[in-house]
C-alpha cells in the first residue's frame, strides 16, 4: 500500500493545467459563486473547480446523476448546468419520440440534460450507427419535439448562451407563455426557438437585437383561400410542397413561404402574401 500511496503523489505531482490531485480545486477563491453553489447543490461529492473562458465550472456527482457540470459567472449567477442520465430518466415524450425515429437502431452512448438560464431544459441523446461508425448528437424538447440533430463533434463545445435583454424583453412581452428552447447564430443575426401553447415557432433578430420576423410551419389546409387561389394560378401548383411556413415581419403583409420541388428535382421558393399577392419566386 506504501508503494502505491508514493506512486499516487508522484503522478499527483506530475499534473499540469487545471487538474490537481489536491484538495485546492474543491472550493474556488470567489466566495460569491462558492456561495451561490452551495445553496444550489448542498452536500454534492467529486467535486473540482476550473476556469473556462471568463466563467466558473465546477464539475461533481450527486444522486440519480452522474459528470454534472454548472457554470457561474464571477457574480456568482448560475447559467447553465450539463449532466448524464438513464435513458429511461428522459421525459417519456422524448422516448416515444426517440423511439418513433429513424435512430431506434442506433447505439445510445449518453443521454444528457442541460438545465439553462432563461431557456427551457435541453435534452441530448448521443448515438452511434454501429455499421457506418457515424455518431449523432440529437436535441429534444421537453415535449418530444426533435429540433436539431448534428454530426457528434459538431456538438462538443459547451459555454452558456446569454441572450440579451432586449430579445428576453421582446420575446416575453409577445409570447408571455412562450419556453425559450435553442438559439443560433445565422451570420450577424441570433435566431431562436421558441415553444408557444405547443406550437414550435422561430424568431430572428439581427446584430442590433432588433425582430425581424417570426414564423412558424403549417399546412396547406390552414392556407386562407385567396392564397390557395393564386397559388394554384402559378406554374408550381403540381409541385411537391416540401415546407410551408407562416410568416410575420414589422411592417409587412404576412406572407406564406413555400419550399417546393418538382419530379426532376428542381427546387423552388414562392412567397405569398395574405392578400394573395406573389412576393417572390
Amino acid at each position: 500500500m506504501k508503494s502505491k500511496s508514493i506512486l499516487f503523489t508522484l503522478a499527483c505531482s506530475l499534473l499540469i493545467g487545471n487538474f490537481s490531485c489536491t484538495d485546492k480545486d474543491k472550493k474556488t477563491d470567489n466566495q460569491a459563486v462558492q456561495t451561490a453553489f452551495d445553496k444550489q447543490y448542498p452536500g454534492v461529492k467529486d467535486v473540482e473547480w476550473k476556469m473556462k473562458n471568463a466563467y466558473y465550472v465546477v464539475e461533481f456527482d450527486k444522486p440519480g446523476i452522474k459528470d454534472a457540470e454548472a457554470w457561474y459567472d464571477k457574480d456568482g449567477k448560475w447559467l447553465l448546468t450539463e449532466y448524464e442520465v438513464k435513458f429511461d430518466k428522459l421525459p417519456q415524450a422524448i422516448q416515444t419520440s426517440f423511439n418513433e425515429s429513424k435512430y431506434l437502431g442506433w447505439k445510445i452512448d449518453d443521454v444528457k440534460i442541460q438545465e439553462r438560464l432563461d431557456m427551457d431544459n435541453l435534452y441530448i441523446i448521443e448515438v452511434k450507427n454501429e455499421g457506418n461508425k457515424n455518431e449523432m448528437s440529437l436535441f429534444y424538447a421537453e415535449t418530444g419535439l426533435l429540433i436539431k440533430e448534428e454530426p457528434e463533434l459538431d456538438s462538443q463545445k459547451l459555454e452558456p448562451v446569454i441572450l440579451p435583454e432586449a430579445i428576453t424583453a421582446f420575446i416575453h412581452s409577445n409570447y408571455p407563455n412562450a419556453k425559450i428552447i435553442d438559439t443560433e447564430k445565422v451570420y450577424d443575426n441570433i435566431e431562436i426557438d421558441l415553444i408557444n401553447d405547443k406550437q414550435p415557432i422561430e424568431m430572428m433578430f439581427n446584430k442590433n437585437n432588433q425582430w425581424l420576423y417570426t414564423q412558424w410551419d403549417i399546412t396547406f389546409n390552414q392556407l386562407p383561400d385567396t392564397v390557395v387561389t393564386e397559388f394554384k394560378k402559378t406554374d408550381y401548383a403540381n409541385y411537391k410542397i416540401d415546407d410551408l411556413k407562416y410568416r410575420i415581419q414589422p411592417n409587412t403583409i404576412a406572407q406564406y413561404l413555400f419550399e417546393l420541388e418538382n419530379d426532376h428535382g428542381v427546387e423552388v421558393n414562392l412567397s405569398i402574401n395574405e392578400e394573395g399577392t406573389i412576393i417572390n419566386k
